[in-house]
């Protein structure tokens, strides 16, 4: 069965850093890119989870 509390934690983890990179970046492109690639990450570890656990 696929760890939804374990996918859950990590994509919200990823989320807040995101947020919190746009919150402060001030227009920053670079760290506009860091929050995209941040939220990137977190989809394809999502990704991983469920499938190393699915059944």
């Amino acid at each position: 069965m696929p760890d939804y509390k374990k996918m859950y934690l990590s994509l919200f983890n990823a989320v807040t850093d995101a947020i919190d990179l746009l919150t402060e970046c001030g227009g920053d492109l670079i760290a506009i890119q860091k929050a995209l690639t941040t939220l990137k990450n977190a989809q394809q570890t999502c990704e991983d989870i469920y499938i190393d656990t699915e059944e």
